[in-house]
């Protein structure tokens, strides 16, 4: 009787461990895509082509504010 305990209770430890490190791998990979995920955010840069086409990617930021004199064209 005295066998089969220790060998429960030694299953129970193996048992431990092994959801103990899978644990640990799960916040690992959550954490990863936490970070992923707070990266994404605008992207800058010029839209791609196919976006100007359909006239999504050119949005003036202010058009009623007056023309800067470096932005003058003559």
């Amino acid at each position: 009787m005295r066998s089969e305990t220790v060998l429960l209770v030694e299953d129970d430890n193996r048992i431990i461990k092994e959801l103990k490190a899978a644990r640990d791998l799960l916040a690992a990979a959550i954490e990863c895509l936490e970070r992923l995920d707070a990266g994404r955010g605008r992207k800058r840069g010029r839209p791609p082509a196919w976006l100007n086409e359909r006239g999504e990617g050119n949005h003036p930021g202010n058009a009623d504010a007056p023309e800067r004199a470096c932005e003058k064209r003559a």
